[in-house]
């Protein structure tokens, strides 16, 4: 499975989803964050490492590439801030785009 479907099936079809309801992302993020075992904080509204972290995803700078070359990245991958913060935001409007409730701040 491709990474942005495996981020997809974590959010639309994970545990804490109820079926037939529309996905609150934040709410949802939240709950489960707070579920999670207190390892480190995540900031996942503004980190795409910290989101894949909290989906129990690879969140390693290969997995990031592969995410990258799914969503078509077309800036210098070697800049790795500004992969992360581009990744960060087309992942939230993918999440947008597929019915996900995702506020504007984290979709720009």
């Amino acid at each position: 499975m491709s990474v942005l479907g495996s981020i997809m099936s974590k959010v639309f079809h994970g545990p804490h989803v109820e079926a037939g309801q529309q996905v609150d992302l934040p709410v949802l993020l939240d709950r489960m964050a707070e579920e999670r075992p207190i390892l480190e904080p995540l900031d996942w509204g503004r980190s795409i490492v910290d989101l894949l972290k909290l989906l129990n995803l690879d969140s390693g700078p290969d997995a990031r590439r592969a995410l990258a070359l799914e969503l078509r990245y077309s800036g210098d991958p070697n800049h790795i801030l500004q992969l992360n913060q581009w990744l960060h935001r087309e992942v939230m409007n993918k999440l947008a785009e597929k019915g996900a409730k995702v506020p504007p701040e984290l979709r720009h």
